[in-house]
């Protein structure tokens, strides 16, 4: 089971604690110094963080936390995060720039609380290999890439993390109040609250009203918020959530899932289900990663890839593996030798995606093996398992050489991020442009209709009504749509072109039917069919969209 805390180990134990802390320090600070050198320079930032930018800098100029002035929709669904953005603008730094040192600040946050979680309960002299699991957030993909996206995804992942940190280390207030941060930054850190607060109760219901305690003061919080939600906005939710829950089939998330653990974090299984077994302290954690992922699927997904909903969940997975392994080291020194293999073949696989499907296979079966071997007491099994891959491994490699060179010579993940990124740029560019375009017509521009409104209607500053409903709320009520010939993504099935062309956009900002796929989203589907689009408007070039012909 797992070490006390307090436990140096015997003679020599202090010298062995202070070894223990300095592996643990130096493994920590390594992970971050990597992360911070690797993503320092300010990269393109998603399109939809430029939503919350404009909520921000609309605060900070007095117009209120809106997207357009005078009209109180909260379309967002980050509001700490936009908070935390107007806190940078309000002091002279650009929203842009404050959205990256955010994403820096709270991804070091990140790998610092999951160094904590994977710490909780071990002996001192043994701490060091806490150190391993911020390695395994650090190479994935999803961390490096939702950090400095200029998005939320970090400080939840961050806030989710310390929660979980501070329940498995005994101390339920500081457990509360970071899944009041987390419910604050995203509705769905609610899932953190409620496995947190409910495991709470059920361990101390014999205490009478002081178990309920924590679970009434985070009541407190949540009823502060939605009253505030209601007096401002009219509403005790975003109304982002009418905007992009339900419309989408559960297999589309199911799929989300599965390629969260295709890319890497299904290596983790095996580790972390002997640590959940072995140690009540981690159910909580298990708890949470089981909740997400029914969330996740019931939703649907993410319209954007690598895991961004998912990584909240990596950092649990990341503290499990490495203790996973650690307690099958303990029953069984080969096991845990084995059993350890999931965590390099992990953070190889991270990186190193192009590395054939067999790889995931020979590491689950050697672990799957070593803990076969450990449950039986059958060593002989872990043997001839190693014995028999190894002769696999060894003829493979001398037929496939070339291959494995270069595999070996090319980091899917530095080639995914860059490719991610420049996707990033193009649509700030567009946006820029688009933006810059609009702001120079002589004609005043009264409401522009569109489906990208992140970074255009950052620049623009102009009045915009979302196609899908994000600052609509008639929009966002609508039901979602399966029409024929339609993309399903998340987030965008709602579509209401009666609601829009009674609107009288001067310009509505889809391309020509055979331009783009996301002529294919329901909205831009509709919209395209309706007798108004040929009857008013006409097709203007130079802003990629319709110009109303007969404006008022």
């Amino acid at each position: 089971m797992t070490d006390d805390p307090q436990n140096g180990g015997g003679t020599g134990s202090h010298v062995s604690s202070g070894a223990g802390r300095v592996a643990l320090l130096l493994l920590l600070a390594t992970a971050t110094a990597v992360f911070l050198a690797e993503s320092w320079v300010h990269h393109g930032q998603l399109d939809d963080a430029y939503i919350a930018y404009r909520y921000a800098d609309n605060l900070v100029s007095g117009l209120g936390l809106v997207y357009n002035p005078g009209e109180r929709v909260e379309g967002i669904t980050n509001l700490l995060w936009a908070l935390l953005v107007a806190g940078g603008v309000a002091l002279g730094v650009p929203a842009g720039v404050a959205g990256h040192v955010l994403g820096l600040v709270f991804g070091v946050a990140a790998l610092v609380a999951t160094a904590v979680y994977a710490g909780a309960g071990l002996a001192r002299s043994r701490l060091g290999v806490a150190g391993l699991a911020p390695w395994i957030v650090l190479s994935s993909v999803s961390f490096a890439l939702w950090s400095t996206s200029g998005m939320e995804t970090p400080l939840l992942a961050a806030a989710t993390t310390a929660a979980l940190a501070a329940e498995a280390r005994g101390r339920p207030g500081w457990a509360t109040a970071a899944a009041l941060v987390a419910t604050l930054v995203r509705p769905d850190g609610v899932l953190v609250a409620a496995v947190i607060l409910g495991f709470h109760v059920a361990g101390r219901w014999r205490q009478g009203w002081r178990a309920w305690a924590c679970p009434a003061a985070y009541a407190a919080g949540i009823l502060l918020l939605t009253g505030f939600r209601l007096v401002y906005y009219g509403s005790p939710v975003p109304n982002t959530f009418y905007a992009k829950v339900g419309g989408i089939p559960f297999e589309r998330g199911f799929r989300y899932l599965l390629d969260f653990f295709r890319g890497g974090a299904g290596m983790l299984l095996v580790p972390a289900v002997i640590a959940v077994i072995r140690d009540r302290r981690w159910w909580p954690g298990a708890a949470f990663c089981v909740a997400t992922a029914l969330y996740v699927v019931a939703v649907g997904g993410d319209v954007f890839p690598h895991g961004r909903f998912l990584l909240p969940v990596l950092p649990c997975l990341a503290a499990f593996a490495v203790r996973g392994a650690a307690e099958a080291y303990a029953v069984d020194r080969y096991a845990g030798i084995f059993v350890s293999l999931s965590i390099p073949a992990a953070i190889a696989w991270h990186v190193f995606g192009t590395v054939p499907v067999l790889v995931f296979g020979v590491v689950v079966l050697l672990s799957g093996a070593w803990a076969a071997a450990v449950a039986l007491r059958r060593r002989w099994i872990g043997v001839v398992a190693v014995a028999t891959v190894a002769a696999v491994g060894v003829w493979l490699s001398a037929a496939h050489l070339d291959a494995v060179r270069g595999a070996m010579q090319g980091s899917m993940r530095s080639q995914e991020l860059a490719r991610i990124r420049r996707g990033f740029r193009v649509l700030e560019h567009m946006g820029y442009k688009r933006a810059q375009v609009m702001r120079s017509r002589p004609d005043p521009i009264r409401l522009v209709a569109g489906g990208a409104i992140g970074s255009f209607g950052f620049f623009s500053g102009l009045p915009i009504v979302d196609l899908y409903g994000l600052v609509d709320p008639e929009i966002a009520r609508s039901n979602p749509v399966m029409r024929e010939g339609s993309v399903v993504l998340p987030g965008h099935q709602r579509s209401n072109a009666a609601a829009i062309f009674a609107r009288r956009p001067d310009y509505i900002l889809i391309p020509k039917p055979e331009a783009w796929v996301s002529d294919l989203l329901p909205a831009n589907v509709e919209l395209t069919a309706h007798p108004d689009l040929e009857a008013h408007y006409e097709w203007d070039e130079e802003v990629w969209g319709y110009r109303r012909t007969n404006p008022r």
